[in-house]
């Protein structure tokens, strides 16, 4: 992990926001606080992150579900951590279907969260890398320089777990990745709600596609597949995750 990791750290208890930061200071990270999701909005578009550290249950207006949402939408994130009390299935769902990577529940460890913050801070760094080489020229392809999907003329915004999975689609040249490799390479493992999760991303995926759903293929046993440029078409698919 970069010495240099930027975090922007979200959370309304003053007492445990100084502990943590200070502690991550030490392992060499740069770390901002804000105690309140407006002034997380405001920080987010003065400078990127690479890792957004937030606290589900904030003290006013917008929690942090709906802060991370926000700033997805705003195309201003990075990495996103959420951090809460709540360890039931519905608030970890709504967190991955929002685009956080990981959830760590409340109380929790301080090696723990170093853990998560440095595995988040190394997949960031290895999806900035360069691409390999380029087969042939696809219509539809990454811009990995700006977490954009292009297609033909028209650039889309994605969030970073959707990129991260059309990454690892289109690294595949063509072969499937299997559900459970996808889980893998998004959350580091592979439970029932990373599986929701990943059918509900895929989802969003094909929506931002639209009449060029088909790019994106799954065929049952096998997995996922982003088509090759020689075996492309522009006719919608009908496939379901």
């Amino acid at each position: 992990m970069s010495p240099m990791t930027s975090i922007l750290y979200v959370e309304d208890e003053a007492a445990l926001a100084n502990i943590i930061s200070l502690r991550l200071r030490s392992e060499g990270m740069v770390v901002d606080v804000a105690s309140t999701a407006e002034s997380a909005l405001l920080m987010c578009e003065e400078k990127p992150y690479d890792l957004l550290l937030i606290d589900v249950h904030l003290g006013s207006g917008m929690n942090g579900l709906e802060l991370g949402a926000e700033i997805q939408r705003r195309g201003r994130a990075g990495s996103v951590l959420m951090l809460t009390a709540a360890g039931d299935l519905e608030t970890k769902l709504s967190a991955f279907e929002m685009g956080a990577e990981d959830y760590l529940t409340k109380p929790f460890e301080y090696p723990e969260l170093l853990a998560r913050i440095r595995v988040l801070a190394n997949r960031a760094a290895s999806s900035s890398q360069p691409a390999a080489p380029a087969g042939p020229p696809r219509a539809i392809r990454l811009l990995r320089d700006t977490l954009k999907l292009r297609i033909y003329d028209e650039e889309v915004e994605l969030t970073s777990t959707e990129f991260r999975l059309l990454r690892v689609l289109e690294d595949a040249n063509g072969e499937f990745v299997t559900a459970e490799q996808l889980c893998e390479e998004l959350w580091g493992q592979c439970r029932i709600h990373h599986r929701k999760s990943l059918y509900v991303h895929v989802n969003k995926v094909r929506t931002k596609l639209g009449a060029h759903q088909s790019v994106l293929e799954n065929v049952k046993r096998f997995g996922y597949r982003m088509v090759p440029p020689e075996e492309s078409t522009a006719e919608p698919s009908g496939a379901k995750p």
